[in-house]
C-alpha cells in the first residue's frame, strides 16, 4: 500500500465504489467511512453506489478510486472500469486501486482474525455467489491462505446448517447482508465491518493513502 508522506501536504481526494441496495441506497457503515475518512484526511471523501440510478456529481479534479468489493466479479471486471472511464471522460484525473479483497494488507488482517477465532471456534467464510473464473481462482487462493471451509450462501439454509451446524460461519461481507438474516452466523454479525478489528483496519488502510 502507498502511504502517506512525512511532510505536509494535501492528499488526494477519495471515491469510494460499492454496490448499494435497490433504488441506490447505501448501508450507514459507508457513511460512517466517509465521514471519518474526511475528517482524517482533510480531504474530500466521495461515495459511489453501481445500483444508483444518478450517479454522485464530481466535485473534485483528481481522485483515488477505491474499489470495496471483496472477490473479482463481474463488478470489479465490467463496472469499476466503466467509472474509471467516466471520470476520465469528465476530466477527473483517475488513479484506481485494485479491489480490497486483493489488497496483501487486508488479506493478512483477514488471516490474523481467522488464525485467532479459530483457537475457539471451528470457522467457515460465507461468501456471495461467484459467477467468474477469476473469482473461482480467486476463492481457490483465499481457500490455500485461510485453510477453512468457504462456502456461498445461496447454498439454502438447511443445507448450509446440516452441513456445517459444528461451525462458526463468518459473513464475508463488507456490509450487512439479508441473505444472511436467517442463518446461525459468528457472533449473529452479517457483515465483517460489524467487527471492530476490520472497521477500524480499513478505515487506517484508507487514512494512509497519499
Amino acid at each position: 500500500m502507498l502511504q502517506k508522506l512525512d511532510y505536509d501536504f494535501t492528499p488526494t481526494p477519495l471515491r469510494l465504489i460499492v454496490h448499494g441496495s435497490s433504488g441506490g441506497k447505501i448501508p450507514a457503515c459507508f457513511y460512517r467511512l466517509v465521514d471519518n475518512l474526511t475528517d482524517l484526511r482533510g480531504a474530500p471523501t466521495e461515495i459511489e453506489a453501481l445500483t444508483m440510478d444518478i450517479k454522485p456529481a464530481i466535485d473534485v479534479d483528481t481522485t483515488w478510486v477505491v474499489p470495496l468489493f471483496l472477490f473479482p466479479g463481474k463488478h470489479v471486471c465490467n463496472d469499476v472500469p466503466k467509472i474509471i472511464n467516466r471520470l476520465n471522460h469528465q476530466g477527473v484525473k483517475t488513479q484506481a486501486l485494485p479491489f480490497l479483497g486483493s489488497w496483501p494488507v487486508w488479506l493478512s488482517l483477514l488471516m490474523d482474525f481467522v488464525n485467532r477465532e479459530s483457537t475457539y471456534n471451528s470457522l467457515a467464510l460465507l461468501h456471495h455467489p461467484i459467477n467468474t473464473d477469476l473469482g473461482r481462482h480467486y476463492l481457490t487462493y483465499l481457500k490455500y491462505l485461510l485453510k477453512i471451509p468457504i462456502i456461498t450462501w445461496d447454498n439454502g439454509r438447511d443445507v448450509v446448517e446440516q452441513n456445517y451446524s459444528h461451525y462458526s460461519l463468518v459473513p464475508y461481507s463488507l456490509a450487512p447482508n439479508r441473505n444472511l438474516q436467517d442463518l446461525s452466523t459468528f457472533q449473529g454479525l452479517t457483515s465483517l465491518l460489524e467487527i471492530d478489528s476490520f472497521q477500524l483496519a480499513l478505515l487506517d488502510f484508507l487514512s494512509l493513502l497519499p
